[in-house]
């Protein structure tokens, strides 16, 4: 009787970056939509994409921890290596994304 547990440290790693690499993506459009929805008066809406920008800068740790759980969720949940990546890369900018746009419009 044979078992396999395959385990690819390699991919879960690449997937954590591909993650993390979207997280910042989706906080860089977030902050583009709240900029142009922002009135611009004394340039508060280059303050209001500035403000998100530095706040996607500063939640570094945070952002590694959620992208090495979703990178660990999806990996473990899909079938296919391809499925895996498309998975960590749209979850961590869906993250990333809604975080920034409620804080931004709160």
């Amino acid at each position: 009787m044979n078992i396999n547990i395959s385990f690819d440290p390699i991919r879960l790693l690449g997937n954590a970056c591909l993650a993390f690499l979207a997280g910042f993506a989706g906080n860089f459009v977030a902050a583009v939509i709240v900029a142009m929805v922002t009135p611009s008066l004394d340039g508060q809406s280059l303050y209001a994409f500035a403000g998100l920008l530095m706040m996607a800068g500063s939640m570094f740790l945070i952002k590694a921890v959620v992208a090495l759980v979703v990178a660990a969720l999806s990996t473990a949940l899909t079938k296919t290596p391809r499925a895996a990546t498309l998975s960590c890369l749209g979850a961590g900018f869906a993250i990333s994304f809604l975080f920034s746009l409620l804080m931004g419009i709160r």
